[in-house]
């Protein structure tokens, strides 16, 4: 059962040409939900699978805050 704390330590940052933040994903991989900064971005339909699959991704990039248990 999925916690309900929702405190992201993880996000994807989109940035334009000029490197300005232009929207973001944040993510509670511990409550697995997530927040979306524009109805432009759309992160597709939520599953268990897409959250392990990109805590695994994090992981691999050694982005350890927020994927670990």
């Amino acid at each position: 059962t999925p916690a309900s704390c929702y405190m992201p330590r993880n996000a994807i940052v989109f940035l334009n040409s000029r490197e300005k933040v232009v929207g973001y994903i944040e993510i509670c991989f511990e409550c697995r939900r997530t927040r979306i900064s524009s109805k432009q971005i759309n992160a597709g339909i939520s599953c268990e699978q897409k959250f392990e699959i990109l805590r695994a991704y994090f992981a691999r990039q050694g982005i350890k805050y927020g994927t670990s248990d």
